[in-house]
């Protein structure tokens, strides 16, 4: 089980906000980006502790988590799974800011 860091970004583009979280055991971090004029949030996962999982058994796994803000008018979740550096990303919570 990997710790990590709870930190705040200095600036205003990229991460805004990071904090080490567990869910159901599973250690991942939880992160605010802001790019341009859009913002969301990511749960960072070590691909390990999904390695029995689909994509798809990820997205139901993530969604018992209750951490879509408006899963009825913004419910999308796009999943990466990033071989070379061997981490999921989740991300969420899509939202054009200015």
């Amino acid at each position: 089980m990997k710790q990590y860091t709870n930190q705040t970004a200095t600036s205003q583009e990229g991460v805004m906000m990071t904090a080490q979280l567990s869910f159901d055991e599973i250690p991942c971090i939880y992160q605010v980006w802001k790019k341009d004029e859009m913002q969301s949030d990511v749960l960072i996962i070590d691909s390990e502790e999904l390695e029995l999982l689909q994509k798809e058994e990820i997205e139901t796994w993530f969604r018992t988590l209750h951490l879509i803000s408006d899963p009825i008018n913004n419910p999308e979740v796009v999943i990466n799974q990033n071989s070379k550096d061997q981490k999921t990303y989740i991300n969420f919570n899509f939202e054009l800011v200015r």
